[in-house]
């Protein structure tokens, strides 16, 4: 709730500055480095402000990653070896 409530407040500051960049601005090249300046910088604070909420849970989602990536690996097992066998055998032919 936390995140959504930084992802809420940093998305309508940008709007604003945005809307203020295009409003008090008249040359187009100033106001686009404004807006690519906002756009980083909103960019940065939201990786940095979520990202603190979100570590807190990063040890369950890797763990949770890990078993679904070998969950994966074991399923396509066979049409992995299958296509290796392919590219072995096209290989040898020429």
């Amino acid at each position: 709730m936390l995140s959504l409530g930084i992802i809420i407040f940093l998305t309508i500051a940008r709007f604003i500055s945005n809307y203020l960049v295009k409003r008090k601005i008249p040359d187009d090249m100033k106001a686009y480095h404004w807006r690519r300046t906002i756009l980083y910088s909103y960019t940065v604070l939201l990786i940095i402000l979520a990202g603190s909420v979100w570590i807190k849970g990063l040890r369950s989602l890797t763990t949770i990653l890990g078993l679904a990536s070998a969950g994966i690996a074991i399923a396509m097992h066979d049409t992995i070896a299958n296509g290796r066998l392919g590219v072995y055998r096209f290989t040898k032919t020429f």
